[in-house]
């Protein structure tokens, strides 16, 4: 069995030397374990974005319950991508609705991001980081919209959309 990871580097400072490993590591705890699996993710709290994309689905509930009560506490910034909920006979609505209700109750959090993916890629075999924009690259259509009909009525947290994609190496 996996523990939840991230697929993000660490930062640099985590990895260029011990010296500055040891002058960070505090700042980003191992977090995201289980009961049976120790915690391996480092995640800083004050600064990191916890990014959901279009293959956790239902998963995201039971990432979220396993949590420890110190991680809901400190959680900041969520993004999860706009298709989350859309599989295939799913009932996207109600996801949406129960992600709500879900991340409510987190006290710290600051900002929901929903990100739009610019390509409509499904290239989730990738392994290059994602990207968030603010604003679109110019080789793409401007006439494009960051607006998503299932968090409109949301109150808390802050909604924010952003542009998502994972930018060619080439």
């Amino acid at each position: 069995m996996k523990s939840f990871h991230s697929r993000t580097l660490t930062p640099p400072a985590l990895r260029v030397c011990r010296e500055a490993r040891a002058k960070v590591i505090g700042a980003y705890p191992a977090s995201f374990g289980t009961r049976l699996i120790p915690p391996v993710t480092r995640f800083n709290f004050s600064l990191d974005t916890l990014y959901f994309d279009m293959m956790f689905d239902e998963s995201i509930f039971y990432f979220l319950d396993i949590l420890t009560a110190v991680e809901l506490a400190k959680l900041k910034y969520i993004a999860i991508d706009e298709r989350v909920g859309y599989e295939e006979d799913s009932d996207h609505i109600h996801f949406w609705s129960n992600l709500k209700s879900s991340i409510e109750g987190l006290p710290s959090l600051k900002d929901f991001i929903v990100a739009i993916d610019i390509r409509d890629s499904d290239d989730l075999n990738s392994y290059r980081q994602i990207e968030l924009l603010e604003e679109l690259p110019p080789q793409f259509n401007q006439s494009a919209t960051k607006e998503f009909y299932l968090t409109a009525d949301w109150q808390k947290p802050k909604i924010h959309y952003m542009w998502q994609w994972r930018p060619d190496t080439e």
